[in-house]
């Protein structure tokens, strides 16, 4: 005989497999401090990840439905109809540093201190303010490089809504702000994501950045306003929550400088922006009432690994009683698909309580959640075709430089490196909302529906293979070789090379009866295809439609400032007339344009690929 808790589970789970919805859900934007980059368990098994400012960006540009940001109401979300929004969790914005003279101990900050590093104000370690609050630590003569985010961020605001909390002077010149006009830009780094911020301190001697807790850099106790040293956590983030009223919630509500002495003084609420009754379809509604439910009832020791913190009992009945229940799919309340469901599980919680007791009723509240959310997430995967954009697409090709030569030369190490570029694109895929379309061998096939979200996807893919663990041999090998800046020692490339043809226009759409997803036909796809074939490794190739579109784009701090420059026309195999490609590089790494290396098939009319040297168009990092 089975044990009374098996029982429940196999009851509780055959229920909710009789009434889950089939139906597959596009993954919904998410973005903000921590999550950019390092989506937590249990958020990316539905959340795509992304940055505050993209996020709000698709959700405005209706290609999300929602979307997650420390910003409360980003500008571009006010002319979204019926757009409302909630807070899911909290997290605490660290403060890292590298002081390779602290060998033991943690340096500790006050939050006057803290505002007049960032604002250049205090300029070296051994500034006696900062001495004074580190008796026990030796603290060297040396400059303090700040490292700080250059692009739309969640963590920018929420950082900064502390600085104005702590600083009237700074809330005056500054305020809370996701793009931050920084002071004395001479001393300080740029990053763009949460990655390339804890990278820099972590490779820069003597600096000081902000962003997500990490096992691989060190972050600062700061003291709060009751005087108390407090480490960044979830647990310190939870007695933040605590120090304020939140009886009544409202957009402005936030956890920042909060007055609970245990509570840590730079923390933020990650919000939920939604659209309450205009989803793009019932499932997608029904996916997000599921998920958000299981994240306030079950979610909680996932979210305290990451050091996020779940929301108090007070503001859970808050998301409950006054988003989810009100949700809608058109004139149809969300909560009522679920009518049957829960009915169900309600009768089994009944007959399994009277057996369990007490602890049968704490095990139910757990497993109702998981359950929901696990079994339509399976159903929803094997019973739907899941279907790409049409129309009027934009089409992604992409292949390693030099594979077959690499995999002679480093044998099973490149399939490693495969293995590592593989998942590179396919966590951009996800992150910017790609279709993939097709794989061979190392090449990708990719569709998305808006084209500035393909631009963005490969202009991180490109970023994010120089930071991967590459075998030894690989980094041997010519094309996948480190390379610097002379002048100033940036990364320039490192590991594998792909290059990516991105090209827009209206190809022809089918499900294939094989893989039930759909493919594309057409001149369109020959020509991005082709546009791909003709770039060398490391860079973007775009074609003129593609570039014609962008355009307008191309000053937007949303595309962060790419470089753009024309490579002339190529004669491209099977394509008619000769097409003129533009190549296309993120700002942070616009070096690469003349250190590319060639391909046999980098030819336009005039022969081999020359680097581009001059008429370049490239738009600074920085911004007011």
């Amino acid at each position: 005989m089975l044990p009374v808790y098996l029982v429940f589970f196999v009851l509780v789970s055959t229920t909710i497999q009789k009434s889950s919805l089939e139906g597959v859900i596009t993954p919904i934007g998410l973005g903000g401090s921590g999550l950019a980059d390092e989506p937590t368990t249990i958020l990316s098994q539905i959340f795509t990840s992304n940055k505050s400012q993209q996020g709000n960006y698709q959700f405005a540009r209706f290609t999300q439905d929602a979307s997650v940001s420390e910003i409360p109401y980003f500008p571009t979300t006010e002319n979204v109809p019926d757009v409302k929004l909630f807070p899911i969790f909290a997290s605490p914005i660290a403060i890292l540093y590298r002081i390779d003279d602290i060998l033991t101990g943690t340096l500790t900050l006050n939050r006057t201190t803290l505002v007049k590093i960032f604002r250049a104000e205090i300029t070296s370690w051994n500034d006696p303010e900062i001495v004074s609050q580190n008796p026990t630590l030796t603290l060297p003569n040396r400059r303090i490089t700040r490292v700080v985010r250059t692009d739309g961020s969640g963590t920018n605001y929420a950082l900064t809504k502390a600085f104005s909390a702590f600083d009237p002077d700074w809330s005056t010149l500054y305020g809370a702000t996701y793009n931050v006009n920084w002071p004395s830009l001479n001393t300080t780094i740029p990053a763009s994501t949460n990655i390339m911020m804890r990278s820099r301190v972590v490779s820069t001697p003597y600096s000081i950045g902000y962003g997500s807790i990490s096992s691989d850099v060190s972050y600062a106790n700061i003291i709060n306003k009751a005087g108390k040293k407090i480490t960044p956590s979830s647990s310190s983030v939870a007695s933040a929550m605590l120090g304020f009223d939140y009886t009544e919630f409202s957009n402005s509500s936030n956890i920042t400088d909060t007055i609970h002495p245990s509570g840590y003084p730079i923390c933020t609420f990650s919000y939920v922006n939604y659209r309450s009754n205009n989803m793009s379809s019932c499932d997608k509604a029904l996916e997000f009432y599921y998920f958000i439910s299981y994240v306030l009832s079950s979610g909680g020791s996932m979210l305290a690994s990451k050091q996020f913190a779940p929301l108090t009992d007070d503001l859970q009945e808050y998301v409950k009683n006054q988003h989810l229940s009100l949700l809608y799919c058109g004139d149809v309340l969300v909560s009522s698909l679920v009518v049957d469901t829960t009915k169900l599980v309600r009768d089994v919680a009944i007959s399994v309580g009277t057996v369990m007791g007490i602890v049968g009723a704490t095990i139910l509240s757990i497993v109702i959640g998981y359950f929901l959310y696990q079994n339509h997430k399976l159903k929803k995967q094997v019973l739907h075709v899941e279907e790409g954009p049409s129309g009027f697409v934009t089409l992604f090709f992409s292949d390693v430089q030099n594979s077959t030569s690499t995999w002679n030369e480093c044998g099973e190490d490149m399939e490693i490196a495969i293995s590592l570029h593989n998942e590179v694109v396919r966590h951009a895929i996800a992150k910017y909302s790609g279709y993939e379309v097709k794989t061979e061998g190392d090449s990708f096939f990719v569709s998305f529906k808006d084209p500035v979200s393909a631009l963005m996807c490969a202009n991180e893919i490109h970023i994010s293979l120089m930071y991967q663990e590459w075998p030894e041999s690989i980094l041997n090998v010519n094309t996948s070789k480190e390379i610097r800046d002379i002048a100033t020692d940036e990364l320039i490339f490192r590991g594998l090379r792909i290059r990516i043809g991105l090209h827009i226009g209206v190809p022809n759409a089918k499900i294939d009866p094989t893989t039930k997803r759909t493919d594309y036909f057409g001149n369109p796809v020959n020509l991005a295809a082709r546009c791909s074939d003709s770039c060398p490794g490391g860079v973007t190739f775009i074609t003129k439609d593609m570039y014609d579109f962008l355009d307008e784009y191309i000053g937007d701090e949303e595309l962060e400032y790419p470089f753009i420059k024309s490579m002339g026309k190529f004669d491209l195999q099977g394509i008619a007339k000769p097409q003129e490609l533009f190549l296309v590089l993120p700002s942070c790494i616009f070096e690469r344009h003349n250190k590319t290396i060639s391909n046999a098939k980098n030819k336009n009319k005039e022969g081999l690929l020359p680097p581009p040297q001059l008429d370049v168009q490239f738009v600074s990092t920085t911004s007011n």
